[in-house]
């Protein structure tokens, strides 16, 4: 994964297309050799399950091709967070707001452990008009890194959207807190 990242950054696609492309293929044919030997069989297919997903979701990376999340996903069972992860960023770059927060949802029920991810869904929540959601989207984000002063802004701002006056000053004291220097905390906590 590092070698194909590293090819993706100094832009050689091509190189990182064919390791990802050999590396799919590595696997079909460890599954194709161990036909006929049941316990092998076995074992080659657990490797595709786990393995295959997680390829394509690189490939998809590097092409940039929503198709291959999608693959991943359907081929994982819907178990492959990375490839809703994915097909949320895509989303968002594609400035497709609910498409995003439908993705991002389904990555974060399968785990919600990524404050980054939390923190995308509430601004992809803000943009599509789903402020509710989008305030516990970062409510997530500041509980789980509490010095994150652009989630406790953002916070702070849908708060005041929502008519919670009281508790949308008081996260954007504590967006002050962390961020100092940003005269738009600062504007924010003023208005």
């Amino acid at each position: 994964d590092e070698l194909i990242d590293c090819h993706r950054l100094v832009g050689n696609l091509g190189a990182a297309e064919s390791i990802v492309r050999e590396q799919l293929d590595f696997i079909e044919s460890a599954v194709a050799k161990a036909e006929g030997d049941e316990r092998a069989l076995s074992k080659a297919s657990s490797v595709r399950s786990a393995r295959r997903p997680r390829l394509l979701c690189v490939l998809g990376d590097v092409l940039r091709d929503g198709d291959l999340y999608e693959q991943a996903w359907e081929e994982s069972g819907s178990r492959c967070g990375r490839a809703k992860r994915s097909l949320g960023r895509l989303a968002l770059d594609r400035k497709q707001w609910a498409i995003a927060v439908t993705h991002y949802r389904a990555a974060l029920e399968l785990n919600p452990l990524y404050p980054d991810v939390w923190f995308s869904c509430g601004c992809a929540a803000i943009e599509a008009g789903d402020i509710e959601f989008a305030a516990s989207a970062f409510t997530r984000v500041v509980q789980e890194t509490q010095r994150n002063g652009e989630a406790w802004n953002n916070l702070g701002r849908v708060l005041c959207e929502l008519g919670r006056l009281k508790e949308g000053l008081n996260a954007l004291l504590e967006a002050a807190k962390y961020k100092r220097e940003s005269w738009r905390i600062w504007d924010n906590v003023l208005l």
